[in-house]
């Protein structure tokens, strides 16, 4: 692992984990991790760096293994793996960062020799940069539709096209067209109709605008297919919905007076 000074030296004896830590033998009391390499990795953990958490990494656990006796080490490697389950938690998945941990934790049980102890650590830092990467790109991907969809918000009213939305969040038209569908599991023409037919309906029960002009004011250019549009939204035609709708709130006046 790169880090490691070449003045480290291995051992294979063997060690089981207590739940309190045993006293260092010359000094009596526990070392305490370096908390300056400590935080030099878990920044980089939680940056998802893998090169970088995997150097500072190596500093950490050559500090450790010059000065810590194996009948400490595990100890630390479980408080290394406790603080690293934190961070990621902070910036992935809760249950996710919780599974990987209950599985590091078996796995870290088993360890008997500063080897495999390496080896452990290396592979704890891996998952959790992993986690953090995948839960990163979920994060970015959703940035990215919301993005878009506040710009359809805005510009419902008028012709826009698959190419400007994406030329508005800086992915080609092909690779924004497959990530929609991914991230939203629908596709873009169903979600830029259904803002047009909700502003649709408000000026219906809100306006006493023609048909005509409501459709070309959330954005159809043509009477049919905004009509086509709102029946397969609402299960019927914009003049049925306004007649519905008005005869709803005649209702509930008289029910009033």
């Amino acid at each position: 692992m790169a880090g490691l000074s070449e003045k480290t030296q291995f051992s294979s004896d063997h060690i089981a984990y207590a739940c309190e830590p045993p006293p260092d033998k010359e000094s009596g009391v526990m070392q305490i991790m370096p908390i300056e390499e400590e935080a030099a990795f878990l920044e980089q953990v939680k940056a998802g760096n893998k090169d970088k958490a995997r150097n500072a990494l190596g500093v950490l656990l050559d500090r450790l293994l010059a000065e810590t006796s194996l009948a400490l080490l595990l100890p630390h490697m479980f408080e290394l793996l406790a603080v690293t389950f934190r961070t990621a938690a902070q910036v992935a998945d809760f249950k996710k960062a919780g599974a990987v941990k209950l599985k590091l934790a078996k796995e870290l049980r088993l360890v008997d020799s500063h080897e495999k102890a390496v080896a452990w650590a290396e592979q704890m830092m891996l998952q959790y940069i992993d986690l953090i990467c995948r839960e990163n790109s979920i994060s970015a991907s959703q940035k990215v539709i919301q993005r878009a969809n506040e710009y359809i918000a805005e510009n419902y009213n008028r012709d826009i096209s698959l190419n400007e939305i994406a030329e508005h969040v800086h992915l080609s038209p092909s690779y924004f067209s497959r990530l929609y569908k991914q991230v939203t599991k629908g596709n873009l023409v169903d979600f830029i109709n259904s803002v047009r037919i909700s502003q649709a309906k408000k000026l219906l029960v809100g306006s006493s605008h023609d048909i005509d002009y409501i459709a070309f004011a959330v954005g159809f250019n043509t009477h049919n297919y905004f009509t086509t549009v709102f029946r397969r939204f609402e299960g019927m035609t914009p003049s049925e919905y306004r007649l519905m709708k008005t005869r709803g709130s005649l209702n509930m006046r008289d029910k009033v007076l």
